[in-house]
């Protein structure tokens, strides 16, 4: 009977056990999909960022605020004078000079402020002279966006 107690009773308390981890496990992949959305996306980044696909959308519905607001992209931008203009709508017009805004202006610039990554690039201006050799510009370009810059930068 003991054996049978104690056969039975581990089976509950495992089972007890095994439903606390399955929550467990099944919280932790709620909070990854929340939170590994963006680490997932940060390894991706730079794919995401050039193809400028709908999980750089979701980052930029994700992180946009957080980054905007808890960031201070501004701030780190302030170094140039770019986050006046980025705080207005006249980013084109600031940025112009180097490029920079239309690719912020295009799909980038919730893709380039949603993360703290390409803020801190920007800030460094090294991601914007990438991307301005990369698909992004080209993409401004047949908006017409860059060019028109390029020819006022």
């Amino acid at each position: 009977e003991n054996e049978e107690l104690n056969g039975s009773g581990e089976s509950e308390e495992l089972s007890g056990r095994v439903e606390k981890e399955e929550l467990n496990g099944s919280g932790e992949s709620e909070e990854l999909s929340g939170n590994g959305e963006s680490e997932e996306l940060s390894g991706s980044r730079d794919n995401e960022e050039l193809s400028g696909s709908s999980e750089s959308e979701e980052l930029s519905e994700n992180r946009e605020s957080v980054e905007l607001s808890g960031r201070g992209e501004n701030e780190e931008l302030n170094g140039s004078g770019e986050s006046e203009e980025l705080s207005g709508s006249v980013e084109n017009e600031e940025l112009s000079g180097s490029g920079e805004s239309e690719q912020l202006n295009g799909s980038r610039e919730s893709e380039e402020l949603s993360e703290s990554r390409q803020s801190e690039e920007l800030s460094g201006s090294g991601e914007s002279e990438e991307l301005r050799g990369s698909v992004e510009s080209e993409e401004l370009s047949v908006c017409g966006k860059s060019e028109e810059l390029s020819v006022c930068g």
